[in-house]
This record gives C-alpha cells, sequence and structure tokens, in this order.
C-alpha cells in the first residue's frame, strides 16, 4: 500500500465514542480501534492511503438471534428503547439499502478525499461532527 496507496475501512461503534455502561472492555477496545484509525490516517495520508471507520448499528442474523432470546417483556422493553434511541425508523438499519452502499462509497475512489473520518450509519443515534 505505500507504494500504491489504497483504503482501510474500519469499525468502531457508539461505545467506541461516548462509551457503554457496563461494557468498559468493550467501548475501550473500540476506543481503540477509533485512535488508532485518526493516528494512522494521518501518519499514511502522504501515500495516499486512506483509513476511515464505520459506526454501525444495522440489523443482522445476530441481532435476530438476540431478539429471539428475549421475554415478550424484555422484547417490548428493548423495541420502546430503540424507538426512542434511534431518530430515523426507531430500530437497526438495513444492510442492503444502508450499510453496503456506504461500504462500496468508502472503498472506491470517489471517496479519494476522506480519510480519518467516522460514518455512522445508525439513524442518527450519535450524529457526530
Amino acid at each position: 500500500m505505500k507504494e500504491n496507496g489504497g483504503h482501510i475501512i474500519n469499525f468502531t461503534s457508539a461505545g467506541g465514542i461516548q462509551g457503554y455502561k457496563g461494557k468498559a472492555h468493550y467501548a475501550a477496545s473500540k476506543g481503540a480501534v477509533t485512535a488508532w484509525t485518526r493516528s494512522v490516517a494521518m501518519e499514511w495520508a502522504q501515500y495516499n492511503i486512506r483509513v476511515n471507520m464505520i459506526a454501525p448499528a444495522i440489523w443482522t442474523p445476530m441481532y435476530d438471534k438476540t431478539r429471539a432470546s428475549m421475554t415478550p417483556e424484555q422484547l417490548k422493553a428493548h423495541d420502546a428503547f430503540m424507538a426512542a434511541s434511534v431518530p430515523i425508523g426507531g430500530k437497526l438499519g438495513d444492510m442492503q439499502k444502508d450499510f453496503i452502499p456506504i461500504m462500496e462509497f468508502l472503498a472506491s475512489d470517489d471517496a479519494h478525499y476522506m480519510t480519518g473520518q467516522t460514518f455512522c450509519i445508525d439513524g442518527g443515534t450519535l450524529m457526530m461532527r
């Protein structure tokens, strides 16, 4: 990559940016990804290597399993929390419509002038600036 440039896309999360109560280890690991991404984005820009990150909140098969393990009461509380927490739609995003187009863009030459950025695909939950 040093000779030809390229792009790296890392994954962070809300936990790595704002922290998660009761999940300090997870938040710390994602915080490290966030700091590393921003640091190497500055260091490697001279080689035309772009390094960005995505903070996704996407509906996945793993999330389906999590939902299936909840009691009806837990599921009702969880859905109410999501409705209040996610400004667009009140639930996690769609892999095909919301996530993949951003991945394709960041991996393309169309994103040639972007590095060190966090792209939140989360329905407005983080609203990073």
